[in-house]
């Protein structure tokens, strides 16, 4: 497995943890729990994605995870300005979701054949 594989999931991990840690005091419970769920299914379908042993279905699992992060923007977009996150806080997960939009982004068009 290549390192970029390596990273994308660690930074997937990374995110997962932030977005829980940030959203404990949240007013809206509901919100939170959608939240929460789209980090781990982030971090799921990175990981049945690069574990996966049929490429084709590795490939599927890596573009649900990279569109799951474009959704995490959004609520966290919503979640801003509703007054639930500050803007630091806001643009750091955004930034990070991007990210790792970005490094899924090469790794599909760029597919290793090589799984765990």
């Amino acid at each position: 497995m290549e390192q970029k594989h390596i990273e994308v999931w660690e930074r997937s991990n990374r995110l997962c943890d932030e977005v829980f840690q940030e959203t404990t005091s949240l007013p809206d419970e509901e919100f939170r729990i959608k939240l929460c769920d789209v980090a781990l299914s982030i971090r799921g379908n990175i990981v049945k994605g690069l574990v996966d042993n049929a490429p084709d279905e590795g490939i599927t699992f890596l573009r649900i995870a990279y569109i799951r992060c474009g959704e995490l923007r959004s609520y966290v977009f919503v979640g801003h300005r509703n007054q639930f996150f500050e803007e630091i806080t806001a643009k750091k997960l955004m930034r990070e979701s991007s990210g790792i939009a970005s490094m899924l982004k090469e790794v599909i068009l760029k597919p290793e054949t090589e799984t765990l």
